[in-house]
């Protein structure tokens, strides 16, 4: 089930609306457990240059170097050049779910394991919730 929570006072449009998701409790049960154990070798999976989403480190630390980076970016008597910023803001929604899953293959994770974070990501179905009545369903 989706809800739909106003961002707007006035929502016009759907991207007006923040989607909440609500699972059933098994789903949250095996997310759970999944998230348990990865968070156990994420420390060592992951390139220290990522910080987002790995516990003991901040986002915030690459904003900050980037920050120290362009301070002083167009000083004279420096080379020039080049910056850019990427927007990730959809990056879920571009993940290539059968690279993730050889991914983790090549890490080592038991067959079981992996078919259970694939079930989670690839097989769920949603329904939208409006005015307080469910409507159709639809793939996530």
């Amino acid at each position: 089930m989706l809800a739909l929570i106003p961002k707007v006072r006035v929502p016009n449009l759907v991207s007006d609306f923040r989607p909440i998701s609500c699972c059933n409790v098994l789903y949250k049960v095996i997310t759970k457990i999944i998230v348990q154990r990865l968070r156990l070798v994420l420390d060592a999976m992951i390139s220290p240059s990522q910080n987002a989403f790995v516990p003991g480190r901040s986002i915030g630390d690459n904003i900050l170097l980037a920050q120290e980076m362009f301070t002083g970016y167009n000083r004279q008597g420096l080379p020039k050049r080049c910056a850019l910023k990427v927007d990730l803001r959809k990056a879920y929604d571009t993940v290539e779910w059968d690279f993730l899953i050889a991914a983790l293959q090549l890490f080592g994770f038991p067959d079981i394991f992996i078919g259970w974070i694939e079930e989670c990501v690839t097989t769920p179905m949603f329904s939208v919730c409006i005015n307080g009545n469910p409507h159709g369903f639809f793939k996530g």
